[in-house]
């Protein structure tokens, strides 16, 4: 498997066509940045040539693939045991970034993986990966997808909604008809926009949310407002080192992290929709509660304190995203509660 964490000397030894050096790689992603960002219809220009495919590899693959395991980590142990046991599809899996993420997450799969990306330079790349690592697992990429497991399927869209849209995104759930559908897109306003579409199609399709709403409910946020979760990564000295001369904080990274299944579950925690900030006093933090109805709650520093935890390590607790079970100890305005939390991971 690949050496995490991820050096850069080691992933541009995979790519296509390795850089010579940090420069040249960095002329190349500043170039290919803008359309990450602003011009996101010139996206397609990102994956035209070997170049930048390499580059991809170097920066976004080596600094995305954290989120995976970053992201499983939200979840019961039951999910991700069903997860690990299933069949795989990754839709818009560019160099099988998620799928090998998941193979270092789980270090034992049984299951098969298929990625399907339009790029056959991208799966170039991810297959040129698979033979130096991971030729002992059941794994393809291919452009098409009509050749996919016929049960147990979990479906991953990967970094890959907000580009072919909720349309297109719901046709394909349709004719795979997987158990699961996982989203793991960038933390943006556009992407929670396609995310909150989508969502009203699978409720209709008879799939329930797991993570991160409380209920299958309608989402209750005005069209104006969205929500997305905060993942906390680490990388390797020649990675962060990428990052800070790409002007860029990776380790602090928003995502829209969803996961839906046919099965129901109840739950018993909830997740931290909204971090409000810190006082003298306290933390202050957004859920959305058991009927989708956000409500605001304080935890004092002093009930922190006496629980054992670091004053430095008090923020950590209320990112987005975290998972908290949340007692109530009294009301303070309407919609507003001072609370204790015991975090479940």
């Amino acid at each position: 498997m690949l050496k995490f964490p991820i050096e850069f000397d080691q992933i541009n030894s995979l790519a296509l066509r390795p850089f010579e050096n940090e420069h040249q790689l960095l002329k190349v992603l500043n170039s290919m940045s803008e359309n990450f960002t602003i011009k996101r219809n010139q996206i397609a220009q990102n994956y035209s040539d070997e170049e930048k495919i390499s580059a991809y590899l170097c920066y976004f693959f080596s600094t995305n693939i954290s989120k995976v395991g970053a992201c499983l980590n939200r979840l019961c142990p039951e999910l991700v045991q069903e997860i690990a046991q299933s069949n795989i599809i990754d839709f818009g899996t560019g160099p099988g970034t998620t799928i090998f993420g998941l193979l270092e997450y789980f270090k034992e799969f049984s299951g098969s993986m298929v990625g399907i990306d339009s790029s056959q330079l991208m799966l170039e790349q991810a297959r040129k990966i698979q033979v130096s690592f991971y030729t002992d697992f059941n794994l393809s990429f291919q452009t098409n997808i009509n050749s996919f497991p016929e049960e147990n399927r979990t479906l991953i869209f990967s970094n890959s909604l907000n580009e072919v849209g909720d349309v297109f995104a719901t046709n394909i759930i349709r004719k795979i008809n997987p158990e699961r559908v996982i989203f793991l897109e960038p933390g943006t306003k556009e992407s929670f926009s396609h995310i909150r579409e989508v969502q009203k199609n699978l409720y209709t399709l008879n799939y329930h949310v797991q993570y991160p709403c409380s209920q299958t409910l309608e989402c209750t946020l005005s069209e104006q407002d969205w929500c997305h979760q905060y993942l906390q990564l680490k990388f390797s000295s020649s990675i962060e080192r990428l990052t800070q001369k790409m002007k860029k904080d990776r380790r602090s990274s928003p995502v829209i992290f969803h996961l839906y299944s046919k099965s129901k579950r109840e739950k018993s925690s909830l997740v931290i929709f909204r971090y409000l900030g810190e006082n003298k006093f306290s933390f202050e933090f957004e859920i959305c509660n058991q009927e989708n109805i956000i409500e605001k709650h304080q935890v004092l520093k002093s009930y922190l304190k006496s629980k054992g935890i670091k004053k430095s390590k008090m923020k950590s607790y209320f990112i987005a995203g975290e998972i908290v079970k949340i007692k109530v100890i009294k009301k303070l305005a309407v919609g507003f509660y001072q609370s204790e939390v015991e975090i479940t991971q």
